[in-house]
């Protein structure tokens, strides 16, 4: 069965790389028209997965392109983890701090954003308001899109809420546990502890005692080695307890296709099962911006996607 309403061009994890952004969308048939952002002839659109910010040499012309297309039609964007943390990191939390503390290793992340937007206080205090329309997860027909999980426990939790506010980040400093574990797990998706005095260094050199999970695999025993989403070599091979595996709640295959960005898969694309993509190809650690061209089918092809470079 195949869905013919709207063909989408499904683009990962941009974090700032405007050049590439750019290359992408030439070579995936897009072009700019004067005053009114990229288009496509055939009608195509642009559905951004999130995380359009930081670590990249052009931020803000990122997001000035991005929001162009979105005010003309031809793009949709959901909200990724870097816009979230990007709003706690701006906004007190009524303690005398912030809602992300200002510390060193946060401030490191935020860097290009901030020097992007270095004496634009007003202009990015637009984005930030931006960031509150953005949708967290898209459920469309014979689509589903979302940041880094598609976990139903979690949308029926936000009791169809949508979107971001403010009342629910200081909720969360006030102890609206819930709403936060569903927020983040949507944006960041799930981690599982690492057996006592096992840990692993990520690539920014942090020591690190969570991995992140492979949660579209639902199984009640699996080792941490087969879970984890990248490096498994590292990791022992011996069984996840119990009691995490359920953070791995797994994907049916009747379900309609979901996809995907956030875990910088730095490797040939592919469709992780006939209905799972992830469309982050790491371009923050020496890979590419990568989309998927949906035209409707339910079975992921890896002839779909397109790679800039």
């Amino acid at each position: 069965m195949v869905n013919k309403e709207q063909s989408y061009d499904i683009i990962g994890d941009v974090h700032g790389h405007a050049s590439e952004l750019t290359e992408l969308l030439s070579k995936l048939g897009y072009w700019r028209a004067r005053g009114s952002g990229w288009r496509h002839d055939a009608g195509r659109k642009v559905i951004f997965l999130g995380d359009l910010i930081n670590h990249g040499p052009k931020v803000r012309e990122t997001l000035l392109m991005v929001r162009e297309m979105v005010g003309s039609g031809t793009a949709r964007v959901i909200l990724g983890n870097h816009e979230l943390n990007a709003l706690c990191f701006a906004f007190p939390d009524g303690h005398g701090g912030f809602l992300r503390k200002h510390s060193e290793e946060n401030i490191f992340q935020h860097e290009a954003t901030l020097r992007d937007f270095a004496g634009r206080a007003g202009e990015w205090g637009l984005m930030l308001d931006w960031f509150f329309t953005l949708p967290l997860f898209l459920d469309l027909k014979g689509l589903r899109l979302v940041h880094a999980c598609w976990d139903k426990r979690a949308i029926h939790l936000l009791r169809g809420k949508n979107h971001l506010t403010m009342n629910m980040l200081h909720g969360w400093s006030r102890g609206d546990v819930k709403t936060q574990e569903a927020v983040h797990l949507l944006l960041k998706g799930p981690e599982v502890p690492l057996p006592k005095k096992c840990h692993y260094l990520d690539e920014e050199g942090r020591r690190r005692n969570d991995i992140r999970v492979k949660w579209w695999i639902k199984s009640r025993s699996i080792t941490y080695r087969l879970a984890a989403i990248t490096g498994g070599d590292r990791f022992p091979d011996e069984k996840i307890p119990r009691e995490y595996v359920g953070r791995m709640g797994g994907y049916g295959a009747a379900e309609v296709p979901v996809l995907f960005g956030h875990y910088g898969f730095i490797k040939p694309p592919e469709p992780l099962a006939d209905n799972v993509a992830c469309v982050d190809l790491g371009i923050v650690r020496g890979g590419y911006l990568a989309a998927y061209r949906w035209d409707g089918e339910n079975v992921l092809n890896r002839d779909k996607f397109s790679v800039q470079r």
